[in-house]
């Protein structure tokens, strides 16, 4: 059997690792950028990526280049709500999990400058589409996001995991290695009047820099049903091609890393056969997609409980916080196993 990937990400490259710590090399890596594209973003690993992590042999290495925290502060406006678990999560920059990713793969595998078509894709047994999300649903959302380095001037709840909720928008900020801040501003519209408020919170960053950053922003798409089988009956998805969530569960990278162990594992339990049979994959899958959807469910809602507008709406929300915090044990808990 031969197999294409198409999207050198973290889902592809998840894959590809997975495929190489079980001996199977007849893969190619098609990306359509020239190299392996350098990022200024980072991402959250969730407890429910560990055992993938530790079965792609990585996982102390992305601990070592990773921040580890248990909790997470809620605040409201400016208000301190609670502390809750959220049981172990891992803060890396992305670069750094890519350049992990790739040192366990051949890289002359990686054939660039090569874009994917699923109506005229490269003759194989099985592509896979791991190129991202495409024609998705408007949230109506748009999200900002930077690295910044902390200083002595930033407060102390920078060096941990916070999110502030406020009308209409939401920040969530972070800590990373070389002492430095990950933030996320997502907001209901390209509405100005909560910068200033998002700047008073992650001072003393550069005004300049803050603006440029600010300016620079992308729609947030979300898919309404997750699937990894694409029409084309020769070409299955992962990551946000196969599950586009909003990030209002910061689930998107652990699933996709999640995703190339779990392709991996039917290939191998149906010994590499050169098709793939709709009706066994959607027996092994199904179990999957059940969480999947679940988590893109969940992400769509609590994109609306964060940025709640009203006034009394949102003061309820805040009583529910302070003293029933939901449990997300059964996301925590979940596996990649069918």
């Amino acid at each position: 059997m031969s197999i294409n990937i198409y999207g050198a990400g973290i889902a592809g490259l998840s894959l590809a690792a997975s495929l190489s710590e079980n001996h199977f090399e007849n893969y190619k890596i098609f990306e359509k950028a020239s190299d392996i594209r350098k990022s200024d973003t980072a991402i959250q690993l969730g407890f429910n990526c560990f055992q993938a992590l530790k079965d792609l042999g990585v996982l102390e290495l992305v601990k070592n280049k990773s921040i580890l925290t248990n909790s997470l502060n809620i605040y409201s406006k400016n208000n301190f709500l609670k502390k809750t678990n959220i049981k172990g999560s891992l803060f890396i920059k992305r670069n750094d999990l890519i350049e992990i990713l790739l040192s366990k793969i051949d890289s002359k595998k990686i054939v660039f400058n090569q874009k994917f078509n699923d109506k005229k894709t490269f003759k194989t047994d099985l592509n896979i589409d791991a190129t991202g999300g495409r024609d998705g649903v408007d949230s109506g959302r748009i999200a900002s996001w930077g690295v910044t380095n902390l200083s002595a001037n930033h407060d102390k709840m920078l060096k941990e995991l916070n999110l502030f909720m406020f009308p209409g928008m939401h920040l969530v900020t972070y800590p990373l290695t070389d002492n430095q801040l990950s933030w996320t501003y997502i907001r209901k519209s390209n509405n100005k009047k909560n910068n200033n408020i998002v700047k008073d919170i992650l001072h003393p960053i550069d005004d300049r820099n803050f603006e440029a950053l600010i300016s620079k922003t992308i729609r947030l798409h979300f898919k309404n049903k997750c699937n990894y089988l694409n029409d084309n009956k020769k070409v299955l998805e992962i990551g946000d091609a196969a599950h586009q969530f909003l990030p209002h569960l910061a689930q998107g990278a652990t699933q996709s890393l999640i995703d190339g162990l779990f392709i991996s594992k039917y290939l191998i339990k149906n010994n590499f056969d050169e098709y793939i049979d709709n009706q066994k994959f959607s027996d092994f899958s199904r179990r999957r997609l059940k969480l999947l959807n679940k988590i893109n469910f969940q992400s769509r809602i609590n994109a609306d409980v964060f940025q709640i507008e009203n006034q009394f709406i949102s003061s309820v929300r805040d009583f529910v916080i302070r003293f029933n915090t939901p449990s997300y044990n059964w996301l925590f808990n979940s596996y990649y196993e069918a």
